[in-house]
């Protein structure tokens, strides 16, 4: 008699308990449901997802799609580590001329950084940005303080460079900002006797003053009357 009591009031547990759980699943969207059910399995079979299990969607790699889109974070650097050398003497700021970061260069010279550290050699990143053709980060550079007439250990300034490889843009930039056409390399050289385009030297020609027009004229081809 007391066994079937028992046996009664289990049944009737358990009537209650499932009543109680329909109740609460039509509470919850289909994907609650789900989880619900399968954590109810997992309850009932002693079975426990491994945590690495669990979090391992949460912790996913991203996708190269999403690497692509997700916008990088540029590494501010300390003025101390700006201006720290390389072997060859350049800065941060060389290395970023010579890259072609202008994005790099703008930053640096926003915090601060100094424009006109040579390396080794003497060319400072104006020089670079004018070997490089790189019009641009020059004008970021003379915005910056960058001295437009400043001297490599050989005597050539950026202008003789600019002359040298026959650029009118560079020149014409470079002479906007004061550079000198008569300052001497340590061979004896100014901008205006290494030039090497006609169009530069009529440029170098109208910025010279008169007294020195008529002795270039008779030492370098391309001042020459019949030139232009």
């Amino acid at each position: 008699m007391i066994c079937e009591v028992l046996f009664y009031c289990l049944i009737l547990t358990g009537r209650a308990r499932t009543t109680a759980y329909c109740k609460a699943l039509k509470s919850l969207t289909q994907s609650e449901v789900q989880f619900a059910q399968r954590e109810e399995a997992n309850d009932i079979h002693g079975e426990v997802p491994a945590p690495s299990t669990r979090h391992r969607a949460s912790k996913r790699a991203p996708s190269e799609s999403e690497t692509r889109l997700r916008p990088k974070k540029r590494r501010m650097l300390q003025l101390s580590q700006i201006h720290r050398r390389n072997r060859f003497g350049e800065t941060k700021v060389h290395e970023a001329v010579l890259n072609g970061n202008e994005q790099e260069v703008r930053d640096m010279i926003q915090l601060g950084a100094s424009v006109n550290i040579p390396d080794y050699a003497g060319w400072t990143p104006l020089h670079e940005a004018v070997l490089t053709k790189q019009v641009t980060i020059m004008k970021h550079l003379l915005r910056g303080g960058a001295v437009v007439n400043c001297s490599a250990h050989n005597g050539d300034t950026p202008l003789h460079d600019a002359a040298g490889l026959g650029d009118y843009q560079m020149a014409n930039l470079l002479l906007k900002h004061g550079a000198d056409p008569l300052l001497k390399n340590a061979l004896g050289m100014a901008p205006v006797d290494v030039v090497t385009n006609t169009s530069v030297a009529k440029l170098l020609e109208n910025v010279l003053p008169q007294s020195e027009k008529g002795q270039l004229l008779g030492e370098n081809f391309f001042f020459h009357a019949d030139t232009f």
